[in-house]
């Protein structure tokens, strides 16, 4: 399995949603939101399917980022707020929904997030260049040979 052109589509889909999410609200709510991560996100995709180790990375990091965020939010929730919440999801203001219904959304949001480190952690830095392949180790023609008797 090809993680990073598994991952690479995975981020192009996300940013196009994030792109359609946006538009959508812009014609149904009456709300500009610019939310410019959709580009990142179609980058980041391209730049995976194409191997850059680099910006393996940076996803890696980025999402665990994301991961870390988002708990956060949700332990901050937790010790703030007893009874309800409000939460805008996808340009829409949800207000005063059930506690557990944020906890369930955030839960969706971390699963959405630990895709990309869970694949290109599973695939290791082998096949983003990172490593030598074996068949191509005896192809080196500056290595030193043994000399025969």
């Amino acid at each position: 399995m090809d993680a990073g052109k598994l991952v690479g589509n995975y981020l192009r889909i996300l940013g196009f949603a994030s792109l359609i999410c946006m538009l959508v609200t812009m014609l149904y709510n009456n709300i500009v939101t610019i939310n410019l991560s959709f580009i990142l996100l179609i980058w980041a995709g391209s730049e995976l399917t194409r191997h850059n180790a680099t910006a393996r990375t940076w996803i890696i990091r980025f999402s665990f980022l994301a991961i870390v965020l988002t708990i956060g939010t949700c332990v901050y929730i937790g010790l703030m707020s007893k009874e309800n919440v409000t939460l805008v999801l996808f340009g829409v203001l949800l207000s005063n929904i059930p506690i557990w219904l944020f906890y369930v959304t955030m839960g969706g949001i971390v699963i959405l997030c630990a895709v990309p480190p869970f694949y290109l952690i599973r695939e290791g830095a082998s096949a983003f260049g990172n490593e030598q392949s074996i068949e191509h180790l005896g192809d080196r023609t500056d290595s030193p040979t043994a000399v025969e008797a």
